[in-house]
Order: structure tokens, then C-alpha cells, then sequence
């Protein structure tokens, strides 16, 4: 059975998260507030460092509005199950 990885542009991510930052004109201590971590955290993934705890960077990301809602799964959705 294969399995789906998925694949991130790590890089554009956080441009992204950096170039919402600054537009909304947040500071990073205030995005490390609204988002319950540290700024040296906020500062660390701003920096492009990959070895953040994963949950910290969905924070970040979440407060600064890049995260879509989650979508039901197929199976909720339908009842049934997709063939892997």
C-alpha cells in the first residue's frame, strides 16, 4: 500500500507568515502572545529553522489567518471509505 506524503514549501510558508505579520503591522512579541509561545519561537521560525515544534508553527500560523478550516473527511462526508 503506498502512502501520501505531503509536501511543503517551507520557505514560501514562512514568507508568508512574515509578509502578513508585517502588513497587519504586528510585532513578533505580540504574534508570540496571541499565539501562546515565546518570541524567540516566533523569531526562530521567522528565520526559516525547521526544527521548531510543529504545534508552534501551526500557531503562528494560525493567528496570522494561513490556515484553512479543516475539510471533513470522505468518509464522514459519504459514509464510506476510499480505497488506499
Amino acid at each position: 500500500m503506498e502512502q501520501a506524503f505531503l509536501t511543503l514549501d517551507w520557505d514560501a510558508v514562512v514568507k508568508a507568515a512574515v509578509t502578513r505579520r508585517k502588513r497587519e503591522g504586528i510585532s513578533q512579541r505580540e504574534l508570540a502572545d496571541l499565539a501562546g509561545i515565546t518570541q524567540p519561537t516566533v523569531w526562530k521560525f521567522e528565520k526559516g529553522d525547521r526544527h521548531i515544534r510543529l504545534d508552534n508553527a501551526l500557531a503562528i500560523l494560525n493567528v496570522l489567518g494561513l490556515l484553512e478550516p479543516p475539510r471533513s473527511r470522505p468518509e464522514e462526508a459519504t459514509g464510506s471509505r476510499i480505497a488506499a
